[in-house]
């Protein structure tokens, strides 16, 4: 009996096959990987508005980072801006990180691949943290705000519409306040969309532009 075998013809088409299907699924399963990313990104920011809320409510009012919008929470940076230590950073003790000299996972976005443009470095890494908040009065400013409308210092009573006020966000969009002229872009790969957290407690994925100080999805003053 002779035994059938793939003629080279048969082959070539497989082969072929093989190609289109994978030119079809891995623009997918990329699409999966990120869509996962950004969920676990919004997860942790979820966690730090949590935190933030307790750190709040503590105090009945808002806390004052030195206008250094990125010390709130994470563990300590390896730049003379990321020196505060873990138990220094405001928020962690409310999220369960009160040991020193330790990682603080919520505090990593995992599509942190930047300190500055073309050193590699992570914020997490450079300033030990993914995110941060909106405490930073300068922040306000140089976004077209006076500054005097920052949530420091203030109580959650003036807030009027929480679900749109800003509390924590990827550290790109202070980046772009800080330094327009470079050209940070969001880790979710869509040009100027960033995740963010409210002080309701929520978290979206928004557009902001550069020096925009808010629209209809958010806003940075607290009376807006």
């Amino acid at each position: 009996m002779n035994k059938k075998t793939f003629t080279l013809i048969e082959l070539l088409v497989v082969i072929v096959i093989i190609s289109i299907l994978m030119t079809m699924l891995v623009p997918s399963l990329r699409q999966a990987r990120e869509t996962s990313r950004r969920t676990v990104c919004l997860n942790n920011l979820k966690q730090w508005c949590f935190g933030g809320t307790m750190a709040h409510d503590e105090e009945n009012k808002f806390w004052d980072a030195n206008n250094y919008p990125y010390r709130s929470g994470g563990k300590k940076g390896n730049t003379g801006w990321g020196a505060p230590n873990v138990t220094q950073r405001v928020v962690n003790g409310y999220l369960g990180y009160v040991q020193d000299d330790t990682e603080v996972p919520a505090a990593l976005c995992p599509n942190d691949e930047y300190w500055q443009e073309g050193n590699g470095v992570a914020a997490y890494d450079a300033l030990g943290t993914s995110y941060c908040d909106n405490m930073a009065g300068n922040t306000i400013r140089m976004r077209g705000g006076d500054g005097s409308k920052s949530l420091i210092e203030q109580p959650m009573s003036v807030i009027g519409n929480p679900s749109k006020c800003l509390f924590f966000m990827e550290w790109p969009i202070i980046s772009q306040t800080y330094r327009p002229n470079d050209p940070f872009t969001s880790w979710h790969k869509r040009q100027q969309f960033f995740n963010v957290g409210m002080v309701d407690g929520s978290a979206s994925y928004v557009r902001i532009e550069v020096g925009q100080l808010f629209n209809s999805n958010f806003h940075f003053e607290y009376d807006r």
